[in-house]
C-alpha cells in the first residue's frame, strides 16, 4: 500500500484538511461547524487550528455577539498556500490520467465526470411519485 504524503510539507493530513475546509467557507466560519463538516472531533480540531494559527496560516477573531465563541478564517499567507496546493493537486492529477489512462478509459472517465456532476446538481427536493398499489391488492392487506 502507497504511503500518503501531506500536500503541503509540514502540516498533517488533518491540518490540511481543516485548512482548506476553512477556505471552502468562503466566509469566516466556527470551529464547532468546521468539526461538524469534516467529522472530526473537536479537540482534532482545535489542534489543528493552533497548529494552523501557529504557521499564520489562520487568524481567529471573536463573535461579537457570543465573547466566549470565535470565528476562524484563511490569512493571506493561508489563501496561498491552499490555491497552489489545489493547483499542485490539479497539475498532478491531470499527469496522472495522462500518464496513467489509455485515450477511451479517459473519454469514460470524463464521461462519468459529467454523470457525478449531473447526481451532484440533483435537487433532493424534487421526490418521486408515490406508486399506489392497485385496489385489490389494498384492500386484502
Amino acid at each position: 500500500m502507497r504511503r500518503e504524503q501531506t500536500a503541503v510539507e509540514g502540516l498533517s493530513a488533518s491540518a490540511l484538511e481543516v485548512l482548506i475546509a476553512v477556505g471552502a467557507a468562503n466566509e469566516p466560519i466556527r470551529p464547532g461547524r468546521l468539526a461538524s463538516d469534516l467529522h472530526m472531533t473537536s479537540p482534532n480540531v482545535a489542534a489543528a487550528l493552533r497548529s494552523l494559527e501557529s504557521l499564520g496560516l489562520v487568524s481567529r477573531r471573536p463573535d461579537l455577539h457570543d465573547g466566549r465563541k470565535a470565528f476562524v478564517e484563511l490569512t493571506s499567507a493561508g489563501k496561498e498556500i491552499t490555491a497552489e496546493a489545489r493547483h499542485n493537486w490539479r497539475a498532478w492529477l491531470q499527469d496522472t490520467i495522462d500518464a496513467a489512462l489509455t485515450d477511451s478509459e479517459r473519454r469514460l472517465l470524463f464521461k462519468a465526470g459529467d454523470l457525478m456532476q449531473r447526481l451532484a446538481d440533483y435537487d433532493p427536493t424534487v421526490r418521486p411519485a408515490t406508486v399506489r398499489l392497485p385496489a385489490r391488492t389494498r384492500s386484502s392487506s
